[in-house]
C-alpha cells in the first residue's frame, strides 16, 4: 500500500516550492497531492504539478456561486475552483471535490450533486463544520441532529444511484 502525503494550510498552492517539495517526496519514494481551493489552479499551474510528480487533489467546492463565495468571502471563489475542477478532471489525475454543507446550503445538495456529475466529477466527498474557530462562534454553520441523518441517507442514496461517487469525511 502506497503512503499519500497531502499537502494542506490554508491553501497548498500559495507555496512557490510546492513542486520541490513533490520532487523531494517522490525521490523518497511517497505519494503526494494537495487540497486546494482552485484560486491559484489553472492549466499552467497544473502542469507544473504533473511534472513534479502530483499523485492526487481534493478541491473544495462548497456548493454553487452565492453559497461558495460567501462560505469563502470572496468574490471570485467559485469562478476559479470550477475553472479549477474542468483543469483536474481533464489531467486525468485521482482527484475529488470536498463540500462543506452548512444549514444554509443543505437543501441545494441534490440540485449541487447533478451539477458536479453534468462536470464530469466522479468523486464527491462531503463534511460537516468541526465547532472550531468561526465555527465554534456562529451555531448557525452547524447541522441539527434532524438534517445530519437526512444528510447520511442523502449520501447512501446518492451512492445507489451510482452516478458519482460519495461519501462523508
Amino acid at each position: 500500500h502506497q503512503v499519500l502525503v497531502t499537502l494542506t494550510g490554508g491553501e497548498a498552492l500559495i507555496r512557490r516550492d510546492i513542486e520541490d517539495i513533490g520532487i523531494a517526496l517522490r525521490k523518497r519514494g511517497y505519494q503526494w497531492g494537495v487540497v486546494t481551493n482552485g484560486m491559484l489552479l489553472d492549466q499552467a499551474r497544473m502542469n507544473s504539478l504533473l511534472r513534479a510528480g502530483i499523485s492526487a487533489i481534493t478541491l473544495s467546492l462548497d456548493g454553487f456561486e452565492e453559497q461558495h463565495n460567501a462560505i469563502r468571502r470572496n468574490p471570485h471563489s467559485f469562478q476559479n475552483a470550477l475553472r479549477a475542477l474542468r483543469v483536474i478532471i481533464n489531467s486525468g489525475i485521482r482527484y475529488d471535490v470536498v463540500t462543506c454543507v452548512t444549514p444554509d446550503t443543505f437543501d441545494t445538495l441534490p440540485a449541487f450533486k447533478e451539477f458536479l456529475a453534468a462536470e464530469g466529477c466522479k468523486a464527491w466527498r462531503i463534511f460537516t463544520i468541526f465547532p472550531v474557530g468561526r465555527a465554534a462562534e456562529d451555531d448557525k454553520l452547524q447541522l441539527s441532529p434532524q438534517r445530519y441523518r437526512e444528510l447520511m441517507e442523502f449520501i447512501a442514496a446518492t451512492r445507489k444511484e451510482g452516478k458519482i461517487a460519495c461519501s462523508y469525511a
